[in-house]
C-alpha cells in the first residue's frame, strides 16, 4: 500500500517491489481461475498490465482480491462421490476469423467432471471454460477445431493435476511430475 502524499497519483508506475507482488497476486488469481472463470478472465486482463502496472492496476487488482475473499467457493467434492469412477470431459469448438487480415480463430473449451455413464457426460460438474481469440494462425476450419481441442487439452493436464494434488496433498512436487495417466 502506497502512503497518501507520497507525490504518486494513479498513473504513476508501479515501483519494482509493488511490481513483483503483483505478479504474485496475479499468479495467484490465475490459479482459482481454474474453477472460477472471472478469475480466470480478471487474470488474463490484469497480466496485460504487465511489465509495468500503474497504480491504478494495483488497486483494481486488490479490489478485485477483496470481491474473490468476500464470494469465491470453492469446489468442493462431495464425500459419496469417487473420484475414480469419474471421468474429465473437454468440449470444444472454434471458428475460423473471417476477416482479411488474420486467420486467427475464435475458439474456446468447457472442462467438465463427468460420471462414468455411457453417454457423453450423464451429471457432471463445470470445471472451467475458457474462450479467447487464437494464439495460432487456422488455415482451415478444422484447424481451429484443432486449435481450440488443444487449449482445452492442455488446461486439461492442469485441472488433472490440480485434482491429483487434492486428493494427494503430500505428494512432492516432483512425485506430481510423474503421474500416472
Amino acid at each position: 500500500r502506497r502512503t497518501r502524499g507520497d507525490g504518486r497519483t494513479a498513473e504513476t508506475k508501479a515501483n519494482a517491489s509493488e511490481i513483483s507482488d503483483f505478479r504474485s497476486l496475479i499468479s495467484g488469481i490465475a490459479w482459482l481461475g481454474v474453477t472460477h472463470p472471472g478469475a480466470q478472465a480478471a487474470a488474463s486482463i490484469f497480466q496485460g498490465y504487465l511489465p509495468e502496472p500503474l497504480i491504478r492496476h494495483l488497486q483494481h487488482a486488490n479490489n478485485f482480491l477483496e470481491q474473490l475473499q468476500s464470494d469465491y467457493r470453492p469446489v468442493i467434492f462431495r464425500s459419496d462421490i469417487d473420484l475414480a469412477k469419474c471421468k474429465m470431459v473437454i468440449i470444444s469448438n472454434a471458428s475460423l476469423g473471417k476477416t482479411q487480415n488474420t486467420k486467427h480463430s475464435q475458439g474456446g473449451h468447457l472442462i467438465l467432471l463427468a460420471n462414468q455413464a455411457k453417454q457423453l457426460c450423464g451429471d457432471c460438474t463445470l470445471l472451467t471454460g475458457r474462450s479467447a481469440k487464437s494464439k495460432r494462425v487456422a488455415n482451415s476450419t478444422m484447424c481451429a477445431e484443432a486449435l481450440a481441442l488443444l487449449g482445452g487439452i492442455e488446461e486439461g493436464i492442469l485441472v488433472q493435476t490440480w485434482i491429483h494434488e487434492l486428493l494427494h496433498p503430500n505428494l512432492t512436487a516432483l512425485e506430481l511430475t510423474k503421474i500416472q495417466p
